[in-house]
């Protein structure tokens, strides 16, 4: 005997928006739903599904524009050419290792497919590495991750600690 199919909900991500989608056993298509209800007839929803399918829709047309040079001269200058995680400063160099600026987006762009200047910041590569496509409620959240992070992999890169304290200076 088969095991019975798990109920499915999709949802669909429209940008910065998330909204349910599934069948409407009135009219049988696929429709949202809003506020406990299908949006094609005003059917109830009432299923409990048992596990959530994630599906992104954009427009096609739709590419991930570069950020201008003039936007990060501005953010860079804001943010005094430090990492906005760690504060170390940016394009130094030691050993002939260079601390890469990286422009992070801070609302992951898989998730927002958002490159305004409000949620763009500088970054160093390792930071943006340790804090990757990961959610945070805000700033401090996120700097606190980070940190961790790098203090669980020895606290250091290019025999610098976080906030600039420079460990070979001892």
């Amino acid at each position: 005997m088969q095991s019975p199919k798990k109920r499915t909900i999709e949802k669909t991500l429209y940008g910065t928006v998330a909204l349910y989608r599934d069948i409407c056993p009135s009219c049988k298509t696929q429709a949202f739903v809003i506020n406990g209800e299908f949006a094609c007839c005003g059917h109830p929803y009432s299923s409990k599904p048992e596990r959530e399918k994630i599906k992104r829709e954009t427009e096609t047309f739709y590419q991930r524009a570069p950020i201008s040079l003039k936007t990060k001269n501005k953010i860079l200058k804001e943010q005094g050419f430090k990492c906005i995680y760690c504060g170390l400063p940016l394009n130094l160099r030691f050993k002939g290792i260079k601390n890469s600026i990286v422009f992070d987006h801070f609302i992951p762009w898989n998730y927002s497919q958002d490159s305004r200047e409000y949620n763009i910041f500088a970054s160093c590569y390792e930071c943006n590495s340790l804090k990757s496509g990961k959610f945070f409620v805000d700033l401090i959240s996120a700097r606190q991750y980070v940190l961790t992070e790098k203090a669980k992999r020895k606290g250091t890169f290019m025999g610098v600690r976080p906030f600039g304290e420079n460990i070979l200076a001892k």
